[in-house]
């Protein structure tokens, strides 16, 4: 895995999850064999946003895989990100998790 590239999204709206876990799913990564400079972060400022993050990560860099680091909670606008994200899966034949590594 030392040659892959992961893409990691930061929703901000979901503060606290995201620092409970960002470290460890680096962590996770790095003892997978992903160097730490193959790691990407990008944040987005709410969970309306995380689609346009993850479709950035698929046109515009050479990641191989992203993780949404986010809260899963019953809302509207997770249902609608994960409608989103899994149309981008499709679109770009790229794999994205979400919740944490």
């Amino acid at each position: 895995m030392g040659k892959f590239k992961i893409g990691i999204v930061s929703v901000d709206e979901h503060t606290s999850f995201v620092q409970r876990n960002m470290a460890a799913t680096i962590e996770s990564l790095k003892a997978l064999g992903c160097s730490e400079q193959n790691i990407l972060v990008r944040h987005a400022p709410r969970l309306t946003n995380v689609a346009m993050v993850v479709q950035f990560f698929a046109e515009y860099t050479d990641v191989d895989a992203v993780v949404v680091l986010t809260e899963r909670d019953d809302s509207a606008e997770y249902a609608t990100m994960l409608y989103a994200v899994s149309k981008l899966q499709i679109m770009w034949n790229m794999p994205v998790v979400i919740g944490d590594c």
